[in-house]
């Protein structure tokens, strides 16, 4: 007995240090035929051509992935969410994400308006039910049963199968772009997936995506000032070489796109994926990517880069994009970085974002609200409305949270900073507490509610942005 011990323990040993000093391919690119220019800047089918409608998931985790549903289905109640054409996303915002454009419903196609409204409470309560999932029990569970134990470059693989076993079911790009395609035929509009992610080696913001972003964006109209997309480093690029318009590869998981732009670095990846150097196929790069986040944590940047490319289509068609945003991590005055003695990321890593997103939010305000404004004399309307998880009011605790039996005694404005406290101390791993979870859900409807209030929506429905009536609008 002991020899045997000794034997598996030397084996354990060996396994792990097999793990740390191994790292991974984690995908090869195939190539396929190139889009020609034209094709790849042809826009996604849509029943309002003349407009976009963009929703942006920030990053987060789990609080992030839960926020998002629940503003997902607060946004469906306003009439807004089958009106979204492009779903742009980050890190733990890439889990709804994926989630929404796996698993989307044909509800539209239905007759009546109360089989329609049924057939899209289900599908939120399970997409809700989802983003509860204890991802990282199971990331564990298989790192540890597939020996890949202290391999954060191997805990990719882990997430990824993780995903597909809750809810992507190893879903790829290529069955997605069926799916879709089959949709349009029976008058439903899906939104493109915009997955985003981060290169390490260009530092540049890496979309993963069912339809193609050029790397030679339409040439600048004449009314149409310098922007983001005159400079390479600020445009996105695919999982393609350079002068390669594709999407996509057809055989890419929708779960490695979602494992990629979560890939928190020290903790997830990073991810190496095997690239042709050329168009033509000749010679080999490895790329390294990362969670989106680093670059930009919003998921704004990548709608944006598809509006810009709209406004300079020959003929311009685009008349009017409206931009939401769920923004579920903390300003840099919410965050208490600076109250931390020993700071390790791995305990504060959406607070370790910050930095980035506070170059990206100030990158945005300085070109788009110039921008916005030279384009509003030409008659085109951009308007950008934020879900912030800080900004919701709550005076009531969850039943799931020990501190709903005492609130009732508590001074209301006291059980509003507590409560704005618990939501900004909600950690971003890849799990989440019962509690925090319905905290989430109840500070989303109520960030919706009272963003959307009448007087927002009469001046949506005025620039041509007309909601869909439900039963629950009604």
């Amino acid at each position: 007995m002991k020899i045997f011990l000794r034997l598996a323990f030397v084996a354990a040993v060996a396994n792990l240090a097999g793990c740390v000093a191994m790292n991974a391919i984690h995908y090869t690119v195939e190539l396929s035929e190139p889009l020609s220019e034209e094709d790849c800047a042809t826009p996604a089918p849509t029943e309002t051509p003349e407009q976009i409608v963009g929703l942006a998931l920030s990053g987060g985790g789990s609080r992030a992935s839960v926020f998002s549903a629940a503003v997902m289905e607060a946004l469906w109640e306003h009439g807004y969410t089958d009106h979204v054409t492009h779903l742009s996303s980050v890190s733990g915002g890439s889990f709804a994400a994926s989630y929404y454009a796996a698993n989307l419903p044909e509800c539209g196609a239905l007759h009546s308006t109360e089989e329609q409204d049924a057939c899209w409470r289900e599908f939120f309560s399970e997409f809700k039910l989802a983003m509860r999932s204890h991802f990282f029990r199971s990331m564990v569970s298989r790192q540890t049963s597939g020996f890949r134990l202290a391999s954060n470059t191997r805990m990719a693989f882990s997430l990824q199968e993780t995903l597909d076993a809750r809810f992507l079911g190893g879903m790829t790009f290529g069955d997605l772009a069926a799916r879709n395609a089959r949709m349009v035929d029976d008058g439903v509009y899906p939104p493109v997936l915009l997955i985003n992610a981060t290169s390490y080696d260009s530092g540049r913001r890496v979309v993963l995506s069912n339809r193609c972003l050029s790397d030679d964006p339409p040439a600048m109209a004449s009314d149409i000032g310098a922007s983001p997309l005159d400079d390479p480093a600020l445009r996105g690029h695919g999982i393609a070489p350079p002068n390669c318009n594709q999407p996509a590869p057809q055989d890419m998981p929708l779960s490695f796109a979602v494992t990629t732009s979560a890939a928190f670095p020290g903790i997830v990846g990073p991810i190496t994926i095997e690239v042709p150097a050329t168009c033509d196929g000749e010679g080999l790069e490895y790329w390294h990517l990362a969670d989106g986040g680093m670059v930009d944590n919003s998921g704004l940047d990548s709608i944006q880069e598809v509006v810009l490319r709209e406004l300079r289509a020959e003929p311009r068609v685009l008349e009017r994009a409206l931009i939401f945003s769920v923004s579920n991590t903390l300003t840099e005055d919410e965050s208490d970085l600076r109250q931390i003695r020993n700071f390790w990321p791995s305990q504060h890593v959406g607070q370790g974002i910050l930095a980035y997103t506070g170059r990206s939010d100030g990158y945005r305000r300085l070109f788009w609200t110039r921008f916005k404004d030279e384009l509003a004399t030409d008659g085109i309307v951009i308007e950008s409305i934020d879900f912030a998880i800080m900004s919701a009011d709550l005076d009531r605790w969850p039943a799931s949270c020990p501190q709903a039996a005492r609130s009732a005694e508590q001074d209301p404005e006291a059980v509003r900073a507590e409560i704005a406290e618990a939501i900004a101390s909600v950690p971003t791993h890849y799990y989440i507490s019962e509690c925090n979870a319905d905290l989430l859900e109840l500070a989303a409807r109520d960030v919706v509610d009272s963003t959307l209030d009448p007087a927002t929506v009469e001046r949506l429905t005025e620039m041509g942005f007309v909601p869909r009536r439900t039963r629950v609008a009604n």
